[in-house]
């Protein structure tokens, strides 16, 4: 590990942590709803109930929805990831300073995200000015447990992973 670099690789989440995605998030719920037809709940009451871990399908149950689970979960996938919702993510406060002290802190900085489209990835983090910072994007494994665990013994000394979860 060079001299001045305190860790060897640290691992850093997207949504969430680095970027506010609430607003992405509301807006593909509020579209999948409008376009059937059901009624909106506010951001808030859709926040509070996401908070409190509330089921997708108790939410959906609120709007007055009349179709299936898989209806609309097949859209949110097929939508979260479009211009239009991406357009409403915003970068965190300090995130630029956090991203500066890790790259001067680590030989290799990751960004870990559950996103499917790469492209789209690219093409935010661009926009954005984040691309620059990040030697290599790693995608995530859905279910896995949502606890730190070191799953190599021999990196864990050495890597710092950072989420919001």
């Amino acid at each position: 590990m060079e001299n001045n670099k305190r860790y060897k690789y640290i691992f850093c989440d997207l949504d969430g942590t680095l970027l506010d995605d609430k607003m992405r998030h509301y807006k593909c719920y509020e579209e999948i709803v409008r376009k059937y037809g059901w009624t909106c709940i506010s951001q808030e009451e859709y926040w509070n109930g996401k908070r409190r871990k509330e089921k997708r399908t108790v939410l959906l149950e609120k709007t007055g929805f009349q179709g299936t689970y898989k209806e609309y979960i097949t859209l949110w996938k097929e939508w979260i990831e479009r211009d239009e919702f991406l357009s409403h993510e915003v970068v965190r406060n300090d995130t630029v300073k956090g991203l500066e002290w890790m790259r001067g802190h680590s030989e290799s900085l990751f960004l870990v995200t559950m996103r499917q489209d790469r492209r789209q990835l690219e093409k935010q983090l661009e926009r954005l000015k984040l691309m620059p910072y990040f030697d290599k994007i790693v995608k995530g494994m859905p279910g896995v447990q949502r606890k730190c665990e070191v799953i190599d013994p021999g990196l864990g000394a050495e890597s710092l992973v950072i989420g919001d979860t």
